[in-house]
């Protein structure tokens, strides 16, 4: 059994369906709590710096978009400076989101250098929250890209066949 009181409140909520909406306040509710911890306590401890308010804010807004009881629960675009840390901002509610709720998310950037980047990002942020132990483990996380980074199969096959056309 568990002895802090809680780790087990958090995990309580597992034995309720996903579509039980007091079990979806009441994760949110605890997803809102260890966002703004995260941001307010951890983070600036690792990065030697105050809580970015507007960071904090984003983070903020994704978890609300995020949760289907909430009433400004919707579709979210966020337009942000540089170095507002707009990874950060939207990887934590994502990663608090999927320790309670089973699904998929996708991420979509715009160049592999941006890819690399999250990826280490998620990295990062899942070391810092399993040692604070907001997270008990590592997400999978799958790089996939797009088309244009792979060959086209008929491309070297008309070429071997042009080879072996010329062959004497």
């Amino acid at each position: 059994m568990y002895k802090d009181k809680s780790v087990l409140d958090d995990y309580s909520s597992l034995f309720f369906s996903i579509n039980n909406k007091d079990y979806i306040k009441k994760s949110f509710t605890i997803i809102n709590n260890k966002n703004d911890h995260i941001f307010q306590d951890i983070l600036p401890k690792y990065f030697n710096g105050p809580c970015r308010t507007g960071q904090l804010m984003m983070s903020q807004d994704i978890v609300d978009s995020l949760d289907c009881t909430h009433k400004s629960s919707t579709n979210l675009m966020v337009e942000a400076g540089v170095g507002i840390g707009k990874s950060f901002a939207y990887l934590v509610p994502i990663l608090l989101y999927l320790k309670y709720f089973k699904g998929k998310i996708v991420l979509s950037t715009s160049s592999i250098l941006l890819q690399n980047q999250l990826e280490s990002d998620i990295n990062v942020l899942t070391k810092i929250l399993i040692s604070h132990q907001v997270l008990l483990a590592f997400p999978e996380v799958l790089i996939a890209k797009g088309k244009t980074r792979y060959i086209c199969i008929k491309r070297p096959m008309s070429i071997l066949a042009r080879i072996k056309s010329y062959r004497i």
